[in-house]
C-alpha cells in the first residue's frame, strides 16, 4: 500500500539491519508512521518536527491523535498527513495553532481524501 503525493507516490521504506551477533545484513520491510513522515519530510524539504516524531508512535487502532500546536505550517502539515495515511482508523485529527493557512489546508484537504477506509 503506497500514499500519492504531488510528487508521485510514497514508497515503502527498505531498512538494512545489521545483525550484530552473527554479523549477517538482514533486510527488514517496514512502513510505519514514523517512517513514512521522515520520508516524506525528506521529500517535501522540511525539517522532521521533534514534536510530531514523539507523536507517531500509535496503535493502528487509534481513532483520535493531536497535532496542536507543534508550528507545522503549510508545508510540515504535509508530511504528518502522509505519516496518518496509515492508519484507517483514524476519524479525528487535532492541527490547531499550527499555522496553517489556505493553502496548507487544501493541501490536507487533497490528503486526507485519500486516506484509505
Amino acid at each position: 500500500q503506497t500514499a500519492n503525493t504531488a510528487q508521485g507516490p510514497l514508497l515503502p521504506v527498505r531498512i538494512i539491519v545489521e545483525s550484530v551477533k552473527s554479523q549477517q545484513l538482514q533486510e527488514v520491510d517496514e512502513d510505519t508512521p514514523y517512517l513514512r513522515y521522515m520520508q516524506s519530510c525528506k521529500q517535501h524539504k522540511v525539517t522532521a518536527n521533534s514534536g510530531v516524531k514523539r507523536l507517531l508512535n500509535l496503535s493502528p487502532e487509534t481513532h483520535s491523535v493531536s497535532f496542536n500546536a507543534n508550528l507545522l505550517g503549510d508545508r510540515g502539515v504535509v508530511p504528518v498527513v502522509d505519516a496518518l495515511m496509515l492508519n484507517a482508523k483514524l476519524a479525528s485529527l487535532d492541527l490547531s495553532d499550527n499555522g496553517i493557512r489556505d493553502g496548507g489546508v487544501k493541501e490536507l484537504c487533497k490528503r486526507l481524501l485519500n486516506i484509505p477506509r
